[in-house]
């Protein structure tokens, strides 16, 4: 961990022990021993954007501390996965059955019929 990250994890480490009821200290104590102060350390010293499947709270809970909300008080975005696989332009495909049991490129000449190639025939699996 370098000296920025350091610098960052002491500022989340304080809110997080100073952050209002009705949040428990045993639910402080439990956030501040995982890895989510340096996720959001190294966010922060970094200017990264946090993933993460946690959901804002708009109203503190005994429910723990969330990532969401720790983001928002240092300005750092904080998104879940599939937003940033949106965001990288990310897709997924199937992969028809002869692709997984052939996986030598498909040479297409003019001579070849290919006809029916994307086809799945039910049968087949």
């Amino acid at each position: 961990m370098d000296a920025e990250i350091n610098k960052q994890m002491v500022k989340v480490s304080n809110y997080v022990g100073s952050m209002p009821s009705p949040t428990e200290l045993r639910e402080k104590d439990r956030f501040s021993d995982g890895a989510d102060p340096l996720l959001i350390a190294c966010a922060l010293a970094y200017k990264h954007t946090v993933v993460t499947l946690e959901s804002y709270v708009a109203v503190p809970t005994f429910k723990g501390v969330k990532i969401p909300n720790v983001c928002e008080h240092f300005g750092v975005r904080c998104v879940p996965p599939h937003q940033m696989l949106k965001e990288l332009g990310a897709s997924f495909g199937l992969l028809s059955k002869r692709a997984i049991v052939d996986p030598e490129p498909i040479n297409l000449s003019e001579e070849e019929d290919v006809d029916g190639l994307n086809e799945v025939d039910e049968n087949d699996w």
